[in-house]
């Protein structure tokens, strides 16, 4: 067992093209190769390809490592509401993490406090006396090493206090997860947040109505300068909930009726205590401990402002969710042969922003012959590639083995099942499976598979192509990189046109002519179906279509 897990701690090496291909020319119905053709300009299939490449992408909370951020202005409860999630989560141990930190970073930060900071609350038997900033990060990196950690890093507004603390955390996918404050967006997009929360902004209109209908009950004339003050000071909290707050407690504190001059005084300093905010967190529980001997009712209406409960639900909803991104998700991509279903598939599985995101990538070509018990074998034997196939194929306690480490591991796989026609292999992965971290994508010839596989599916249709996209990709094809001579424009769309919209026929007339001479009377010939060169490409396609039609 300890081989297989260090087996599997290994990615596994890109296809062998030449393996591949020998693979494509058992199964002569499957005609991959003959897709691997049709280029990396998805013409037509480009909006198709960036929405799957966003799913592909998404990160798999909450398994996966993370940077989640609050943005916003002080005030705007960003430091509360992740004290709030911190003490939810970790302190009162909502979700099972090892270990956790809080540290308030601030405008006069030092790293190496800070990183003593974070070593003393995760290892509370730590003893640092080491002030080399290096050496610090190095013995933090080694105390999260393993385990499963939340670290609160709050009002960070710079992004070197990020570039300087982010190699002490080890990026381990194991849900791991860190929590950033800032009042400044680039900090967020610079730590490559999977998640920016935008505190919402409150703005005077809605502070001015609030004050009002708590200073004057409904039908009371309001005295005009009372007014003009009011809205001043609800201008002056600049959209501040804390300083909302404040101002509530000391209405209460004068009945609700202040004098005009106090009113007025406020209004016209800007730079009050009272609207000022230092640190969020410390100044609420000033606040609370002000209203200790309050009524219930007037605790209510003053902490009103900082409520934040729907707020929490909602983000532990997506930071720990408990439907979304189930353990194994299927995107099906579905088309008629020679429309591209493959080619997509490949310029996914080939993009090296979708395969640094996996920890395994493997792909399978199917086929209408395709044995389903097969399916263990040939995922095991690209996620394994040190151990013989024969061997998982004849132990069964070895692939059994196999697969408990694949589940009980945090790693994440990216599988293709190419050209399917029964839905056989995809029962027997759920069943092999039930508990693997996977993003499958399946592509059919045919309309309907089978039942829902589960509630997150998604089912993309490969269109044809309209006249534009054919004639784009007949010239990109034919003329690579150089448009098409004038003379040939009007019979080459034509020509485009008769391949009514699919694109392996528009690749294979394109491949015809570029052998041929480019002269108008040679096009003519072909468009007019004077000549052999859509005979010879309809014969080319036979054995790619016809398998299609007689299983369906």
């Amino acid at each position: 067992m300890t081989q297989i897990k260090n087996d599997f701690t290994q990615n596994h090496p890109p296809l062998d093209e030449d393996e591949e291909e020998e693979d494509d020319d058992d199964d002569d119905d499957a005609a991959v190769s003959t897709y691997n053709d049709l280029g990396s300009e998805m013409i037509g299939l480009s909006n198709e390809l960036a929405e799957m490449k966003e799913g592909l992408l998404k990160p798999l909370r909450p398994y996966d490592f993370g940077v989640y951020s609050h943005v916003g202005k002080r005030g705007s409860l960003r430091s509360i509401t992740a004290k709030a999630l911190f003490d939810d989560i970790f302190v009162a141990k909502e979700e099972p993490f090892d270990c956790g930190a809080w540290v308030t970073v601030g405008r006069n930060y030092q790293i190496t406090e800070i990183l003593t900071n974070i070593i003393a609350q995760v290892d509370d038997q730590a003893r640092v006396d080491n002030h080399d900033m290096e050496k610090l990060r190095k013995d933090l990196y080694a105390r999260l090493k393993g385990r499963r950690y939340m670290i609160v890093l709050d009002d960070v507004d710079d992004v070197e206090v990020w570039d300087e603390l982010k190699n002490s955390f080890p990026e381990q996918h194991n849900g791991s997860l860190i929590v950033l404050t800032t009042g400044h967006i680039e900090v967020t997009q610079f730590a490559k947040s999977f998640y920016i929360h935008e505190m919402p902004m409150l703005f005077g209109d809605f502070f001015w109505d609030f004050l009002r209908m708590l200073m004057f009950t409904y039908g009371k004339e309001i005295d005009p300068e009372m007014e003009k003050a009011g809205k001043k000071i609800a201008e002056n909290c600049r959209g501040s909930r804390n300083a909302l707050a404040r101002i509530i407690l000391f209405l209460y504190k004068v009945d609700m009726t202040p004098d005009q001059e106090s009113w007025n005084k406020l209004a016209a300093d800007e730079q009050h205590s009272i609207f000022v905010v230092h640190d969020e967190v410390s100044e609420v529980c000033k606040l609370r401990e002000d209203i200790y001997e309050l009524t219930d009712e007037k605790k209510f209406m003053i902490t009103s402002p900082l409520e934040l409960s729907a707020a929490l639900k909602l983000i532990k909803e997506y930071l720990f969710p408990r439907k979304y991104f189930p353990k194994l998700k299927i995107m099906f991509i579905c088309g008629m042969a020679g429309i591209g279903k493959t080619t997509l598939v490949k310029n996914l599985f080939e993009d090296s922003s979708v395969s640094n995101h996996y920890d395994h990538q493997v792909w399978v070509a199917l086929g209408p012959r395709y044995k389903p018990e097969e399916i263990l074998i040939d995922i095991l034997a690209q996620i394994y590639p040190r151990i013989d196939r024969e061997r998982v194929k004849n132990d069964a306690n070895l692939a059994a083995d196999l697969c408990m480490v694949m589940e009980i591991s945090y790693k994440r796989c990216f599988i293709v099942l190419d050209d399917m026609w029964k839905p056989e292999p995809l029962y027997h992965l759920k069943t092999l499976f039930p508990n693997i971290r996977v993003n499958i994508i399946v592509t059919t010839r045919l309309p309907v598979l089978g039942p829902s596989f589960g509630p997150d599916d998604r089912y993309y249709t490969v269109r044809l192509l309209n006249k534009q996209e054919s004639w784009d990709f007949f010239c990109h094809k034919l003329f690579v990189g150089v448009p098409c001579p004038p003379r040939l424009e009007e019979v080459g769309k034509k020509i485009s046109n008769k391949c009514e919209g699919l694109p392996l026929l528009i690749l294979t007339v394109a491949n015809l002519l570029s052998k041929a001479e480019k002269t108008l009377e040679y096009w003519r010939m072909v468009a007019e179906e004077r000549n052999s060169v859509f005979k010879d490409a309809y014969d080319h396609m036979h054995n790619v279509l016809v398998p299609s039609y007689h299983n369906i």
